[in-house]
C-alpha cells in the first residue's frame, strides 16, 4: 500500500480499479476456434474476449472500452483497419494515448 493511502488510513475502492479498466484501447482482433480475441496492440496486457463485433474480421485493429464485472464484455467502439496500412497504425496509436 502507499505511504499516502496508510497515512490517511484509506483502502483502494472497488470503482477506482473500475476506472482504470474503463480506459480505451487499441486491439488486434484474432480468431480462436468461433471465439474472437483482442490482443493489445501497443503494450502487454491482458487479452480480452469480445461478444459481438460488427464490420471486423480476423486481423482488423479495433477500438475498445473495457468493460467491467458490472457491466459486461468489451464493446468494440470503432473498427480502425488493418495494421498494414500506416495510417491506421498512427490513428490507433493517437487513439490508444
Amino acid at each position: 500500500m502507499p505511504p499516502v493511502a496508510r497515512r490517511h488510513g484509506r483502502q483502494p475502492r472497488d470503482h477506482d480499479r473500475d476506472a482504470e479498466l474503463d480506459v480505451p484501447r487499441v486491439v488486434l482482433l484474432e480468431q480462436r476456434g468461433r471465439f474472437l480475441i483482442g490482443e493489445p496492440f501497443f503494450e502487454r496486457g491482458r487479452r480480452v474476449n469480445l461478444d459481438r463485433v460488427r464490420d471486423a474480421r480476423p486481423g482488423d485493429l479495433v477500438l475498445v472500452r473495457s468493460g467491467t464485472a458490472r457491466r459486461g464484455a468489451p464493446k468494440v467502439e470503432r473498427v480502425l483497419g488493418r495494421p498494414d496500412v500506416a495510417r491506421v497504425v498512427i490513428e490507433a496509436l493517437m487513439l490508444d494515448r
